[in-house]
């Protein structure tokens, strides 16, 4: 520590400890007692230092620091996983007017009952609700429009007893800017046996990138832009 002479009263204290010839000498300070002076050992003359040394390398610990909290780049699949990713791979195709056609994973053991009955059931309660609000009436004819339109949604001419029906109803949202409401098909209705399309299906592995991956890329770059869904 160095001290300037101008304030060197203002640190030594009165109480002073000299040893014999060859110790060093102790002063007191308002910091407490200092040593100073030679130290003598008629023992042995071999010069010994005593040295701490403390090697700290800023830019390795504050890339070791990023390299804990980045997430993993390689990502472990389970068996069901692959086997979705394989099942996907395989089965897949591209039909010639550009569109594609995945088949579902299926699980062998899951067996799907009768199901008409409870969509019916669910269609009728719908109408009779549209029935009586004109205005979500012509936005639920105006989103299914839509699906015919776009080829996503299509008039069976004959059924069979291998059919899952899919019940759906409207979900309205006001302080959306885009799209006020929304027809959810609801594939979690159960069967006569107990079981619904979601029960006999794998599940595969996440494609959306996590909500941590995400917020770690914000500490990249100054601003960060997003974008809101309606």
């Amino acid at each position: 520590m160095l001290v300037g002479m101008d304030v060197m009263d203002q640190l030594i204290c009165t109480e002073f400890r000299k040893g014999p010839s060859g110790t060093p000498v102790a002063q007191k300070t308002v910091f407490g007692w200092t040593l100073f002076g030679n130290v003598y050992s008629p023992v042995s003359q071999t010069l010994r230092v005593q040295s701490l040394h403390c090697d700290v390398q800023l830019e390795r610990a504050l890339a070791r620091l990023w390299e804990l909290e980045d997430s993993p780049q390689k990502q472990h699949l389970t068996n069901v996983e692959n086997f979705c990713e394989n099942h996907f791979n395989f089965t897949h195709q591209r039909m010639p007017d550009g569109r594609f056609v995945v088949e579902l994973p299926l699980k062998p053991n899951i067996v799907l009952g009768e199901s008409r009955n409870f969509a019916i059931r669910n269609l009728l309660r719908i109408e009779r609700r549209l029935a009586s609000n004109n205005d979500l009436r012509l936005r639920y004819d105006e989103f299914m429009r839509e699906l015919i339109d776009m080829s996503h949604m299509g008039e069976v001419s004959e059924a069979t007893s291998e059919v899952y029906y899919i019940p759906h109803h409207p979900v309205i949202k006001e302080s959306s800017v885009t799209t006020k409401l929304r027809v959810v098909f609801n594939v979690s209705a159960k069967t006569t046996t107990g079981n619904s399309l979601n029960d006999a299906l794998f599940v595969g592995p996440q494609l959306q990138q996590d909500l941590y991956s995400i917020l770690l890329r914000f500490r990249t770059h100054r601003y960060a832009i997003t974008r809101g869904c309606g």
